[in-house]
């Protein structure tokens, strides 16, 4: 049976338990990065909002970084934000949540 503790704190002293515990995680996720799998272009596509074809057409054309594994296209999905970031294409536009990835993934990314 679990059990509930109780804790009478000011909203300052919350916020700042808070905090501590977010850095500590942020911390360890910085010193212990989950390995990044590759995905294939249906998770790019999805991620991107646009068609599994437009990515592969992106891919055959050079407009983002693939890898060819068995002959099938994978990628690594900070590898095409980063490159979509640093070489930006009128018909790539990010949403609100890619921004917010690039953002964890690269430090001085700025909108």
């Amino acid at each position: 049976m679990k059990t509930t503790q109780v804790l009478h704190v000011t909203p300052e002293e919350l916020t700042n338990m808070i905090c501590k515990e977010l850095a500590k995680q942020v911390n360890h996720l910085q010193s212990n990065p989950p390995p990044e799998v590759f995905v294939r272009s249906k998770a790019v596509a999805k991620q991107f909002s646009v068609t599994k074809s437009c990515v592969d057409g992106w891919a055959r054309n050079g407009t983002i970084p693939v890898h060819k594994i068995t002959g099938h296209n994978y990628f690594r999905m900070s590898e095409v934000i980063k490159y979509i970031l640093e070489n930006p294409k009128p018909s790539v536009e990010l949403d609100e949540a890619t921004i917010e990835l690039a953002e964890k993934l690269f430090p001085n990314y700025q909108k």
